[in-house]
């Protein structure tokens, strides 16, 4: 280098090191106010080197720890459960997010209802925050079973109004069923049981309700081969509101062919043996002691099902567990019975929802969809909790009822799976009528189905079951009078569902209902009113 006097300098190793290591270090400091001396900047080097040294240490550090699993999992956590905490709105609780799960969080976010869930798989938090929802639902990786977990989720919080248990594994459902009963035994559980024993020891303690996939194809199976007006009456009653109603195909009365017998086709084979020719096959010799009408072997082998007689059957019931099997047994029996005159009744079970593609491409008659029908059956208690009593109280009567109240059903209805909804005749679910009620004022059933902007048209709705007194009435007369603490069930159109509420509500809209006058809404209005009527009362 050069001094001020531009004569030749050279920078001794010394100053030199000094130099690259303020410089290295990115500190970068001028000497000031005047130079450092070597004692000096000796010193700077112990200092620069010394902050140096520990601020990279505490950045490495700080960078390991947020990297670590076990702190972004709390760190997770933490925000997860202060998200719970300042929903102000009800919500339910969703073990599993498997088939099941994801069409019922779906479904119940299209009504606006709040969902949180815990699940095991990591792709789930992805497909939450990736898919669009009227109600966007908080979701958190964890294991469902451990009671940390279900406490996150907000357990027992006042607003958690029921857990649905809904894992692939009948063992960590009843776990989590048995630390709902235990933590808050006042909310609402569903769970999913795919064995008789899980379904006895889940329903063994509380309210709990449980749902078994297989025995609700059996049901269905048994509905749509012998009753189908009950069929018909419990689809329309378990769909998707505001669907178009699908005209079901109902096969012929004959023979059937079963292929397969685990619990699925045990459940069915329960149903339908009774009331129905049915042949199983099977290839385990240690079920053919047991049933009557059996062939060993595998249904997608031609000989098998030349053996149980497929030319002459009327229908046959693809129910394995491998839905490459179902496909391949239903594409054997068309290929023997492609002479026929009567086409073969095509039943088939669907395992994985990613397949419902192939099976739409298969023309198959009815397709058993596990995750498609738990869903709609517990969307449908949701929405409800008289429903599972209706339908308990409907199928102990017979198809010509059933009929009866479907016909009556087409009436009101839109072609759309109808709205169900429920309430209470109480202070806080029906103010007006209960007031008037109160009064010794008779109300009739058809008198709450009136239209509020005119009363002499109906609502489209139905009546479908009053609750007085513990005591059930199924298809209520619309002459039928109400008493305090009815509990009533409706079916109808949304029309109806969101217009009922404001004549139960509104004094005003109820008189105009009972009367036919539209009472006056100013202050003084409802004063002199309020005044004349309590007059009337006293000279009564």
């Amino acid at each position: 280098g050069q001094d001020n006097e531009g004569n030749v300098w050279r920078m001794s190793f010394f100053h030199a090191f000094y130099f690259v290591s303020f410089m290295g270090s990115t500190i970068g400091f001028g000497e000031i106010p005047y130079e450092f001396t070597d004692q000096q900047r000796f010193w700077a080097l112990f200092a620069i080197y010394g902050t140096v040294i520990a601020w990279l240490y505490g950045i490495g550090t700080t960078l390991n720890v947020l990297g670590d699993p076990v702190f972004k999992r709390l760190m997770t956590e933490n925000s997860f459960a202060r998200r719970v905490k300042r929903l102000s709105e009800p919500f339910y609780i969703i073990c599993g997010y498997g088939d099941t799960g994801s069409l019922l969080t779906r479904r119940l976010a299209a009504e606006g209802i709040r969902v949180v869930i815990l699940d095991q798989n990591p792709d789930t938090t992805t497909e939450l925050e990736t898919t669009e929802f009227r109600q966007q639902p908080y979701g958190l990786i964890a294991d469902a079973s451990r009671l940390r977990s279900l406490r996150l989720a907000g357990l027992e919080s006042p607003l958690c109004q029921g857990v649905i248990a809904l894992t692939d594994h009948d063992q960590t459902n009843l776990t989590i069923a048995a630390a709902v009963h235990l933590i808050n035994p006042r909310i609402r559980l569903i769970a999913k049981a795919e064995s008789q024993e899980a379904e006895l020891n889940i329903a063994s303690f509380g309210k709990n309700i449980t749902v078994n996939p297989f025995r609700l194809f059996a049901e269905d199976m048994q509905y749509l081969i012998h009753r189908r007006g009950m069929y018909t009456l419990l689809s329309w009653l378990t769909g998707i509101p505001d669907e178009r109603l699908a005209e079901p195909k109902f096969p012929q009365q004959g023979a059937w062919i079963l292929c397969g017998y685990d619990n699925f086709g045990r459940s069915i084979h329960e149903k339908l043996n009774e009331q129905t020719t049915l042949t199983v096959i099977t290839p385990k010799e240690e079920d053919l002691i047991y049933l009557e009408n059996s062939v060993k072997g595998v249904g997608v082998r031609a000989d098998a099902l030349e053996a149980a007689n497929i030319r002459s059957a009327c229908g046959i019931i693809a129910g394995t567990a491998n839905d490459a099997d179902n496909l391949s047994i239903i594409l054997t029996a068309r290929e023997i019975t492609k002479t026929r005159k009567n086409p073969l009744y095509v039943i088939a079970r669907q395992n994985q929802r990613f397949h419902s593609s192939i099976f739409d491409e298969a023309e198959i008659d009815f397709i058993l969809q596990r995750g498609d029908r738990v869903a709609r059956r517990i969307f449908a208690l949701l929405r409800s909790p008289l429903v599972s009593e209706f339908l308990n109280h409907a199928c102990s009567h017979n198809d010509d009822w059933a009929l009866r109240v479907v016909s009556r059903l087409a009436g009101v209805l839109d072609d759309a799976v109808p709205h169900l909804w429920e309430f209470t005749l109480n202070d806080c679910e029906a103010k007006a009528i209960t007031k008037q009620l109160n009064r010794h004022r008779s109300i009739k059933l058809q008198d709450i189905m009136r239209s509020p902007r005119d009363r002499h048209q109906t609502l489209g709705c139905l009546p479908l079951l009053l609750i007085r007194d513990t005591h059930p009435y199924l298809m209520p007369n619309a002459e039928q009078r109400l008493k305090p603490y009815d509990r009533l069930l409706f079916c109808g159109n949304a029309q109806a569902k969101h217009a009922q509420p404001w004549l139960m509500q509104d004094d005003a809209v109820l008189h105009y209902i009972l009367t036919g006058q539209e009472n006056n809404r100013s202050y003084i209005g409802r004063w002199l009113s309020q005044y004349w009527e309590n007059r009337q009362a006293r000279k009564s």
